[in-house]
């Protein structure tokens, strides 16, 4: 009896034991979860190689993040037009340590152009906000004829499919083919694989015409090689302040610009967007960012999570539109 008795206060007391454990278990999973976020280092997903403008607007941004919110690094993830990295956010857990510094293409136009993505832009993303932009310019040779934009589409309606136009990208060649069905021309498309060539091609007068990054033609625009009609972008460009926008031409769907926006997985809760939302806004609000950046040809904009969404549903849909009015056969992302 005394026996029996002993193995049952034992039993008690290992049931004890075993019941205090799982309580500090649980308590300790529940000190975890209350941490205050951020309490490890966020990354920041690049869809490009290092060195390239998102990949240093990134790098800026995180420098500064670090500062308000604690280590935040840059992990590059290139390939596939920017697929691969996007991706790999979508399926990230939604907890605010993984975002994606995206881009007009990633996140507009990819859409468009390939028949299926392996994510959707917009349903397994929470915008941030927009960040910066680069302008695009209508380029022109010295040796083509139309000074202005105004007479180059004259002279294109009277002579449809004899003036051609370079392009180098899937972005820049949906903004070409925008251009024409706004002015109603014909022009010739001569895609380049390399950017190079299209400028010593427009340099030397071999093409007529390039739609071009501003800050990337810049010098050459500047020693005379080739000259400038308009601006795509909504407003002018500090980068060229006396050149004219489409819009003001009368063009008003020639609004367009490479744009970068921070993203993070759908399901990230709104306090986590909403700290991510200050910190990169406080970024890019600090004088030596907007300096650093406006000497590469990117200018700051910034915008609420809610604006971002908006434009990113925009740029999808016009996209869409121009590839169905201009009848470009879908690409394949196998």
């Amino acid at each position: 009896m005394k026996y029996s008795k002993y193995i049952k206060q034992r039993g008690s007391l290992a049931r004890a034991m075993v019941y205090a454990s799982f309580f500090s278990m649980c308590l300790a999973v529940g000190v975890a979860h209350a941490q205050p976020y951020p309490n490890k280092p966020i990354r920041i997903i690049v869809p490009f190689a290092a060195g390239s403008p998102t990949d240093i607007l990134a790098r800026i941004v995180a420098q500064k993040m670090t500062e308000s919110l604690g280590t935040t690094v840059v992990d590059n993830r290139a390939g596939a037009n920017g697929i691969i990295a996007t991706e790999y956010v979508a399926k990230s857990a939604p907890d605010g340590y993984t975002i994606e510094l995206g881009i007009s293409g990633t996140h507009g136009s990819n859409a468009a152009l390939y028949s299926k993505l392996p994510y959707d832009p917009v349903r397994h993303f929470e915008p941030i906000t927009l960040a910066a932009q680069v302008p695009f310019a209508l380029f022109a040779s010295n040796a083509f004829p139309a000074k202005s934009v105004k007479e180059m589409v004259s002279m294109a309606k009277a002579n449809p499919g004899k003036y051609n136009i370079g392009t180098t990208s899937a972005g820049i060649q949906l903004t070409a083919e925008l251009l024409k069905i706004a002015a109603g021309i014909n022009l010739t498309l001569v895609p380049y694989k390399t950017q190079a060539t299209a400028l010593t091609d427009l340099s030397s007068g071999n093409l007529d015409m390039l739609i071009y990054a501003v800050s990337a033609a810049l010098g050459q625009m500047k020693a005379g090689q080739f000259q400038a009609l308009a601006v795509t972008s909504g407003q002018r460009s500090k980068l060229v302040p006396d050149l004219p926008t489409f819009v003001e031409l009368g063009f008003p769907e020639l609004s367009v610009t490479a744009w970068f926006a921070f993203y993070a997985p759908a399901g990230t809760p709104k306090e986590i967007v909403n700290k991510l939302y200050d910190a990169i806004s406080k970024a890019l609000k600090a004088p030596d960012v907007q300096k650093t950046l406006f000497d590469i040809g990117v200018e700051v904009v910034g915008s609420t999570p809610e604006e971002l969404g908006k434009v990113t549903q925009n740029e999808i849909d016009k996209w869409k539109r121009i590839v169905r009015e201009a009848k470009i056969p879908p690409l394949d992302t196998n």
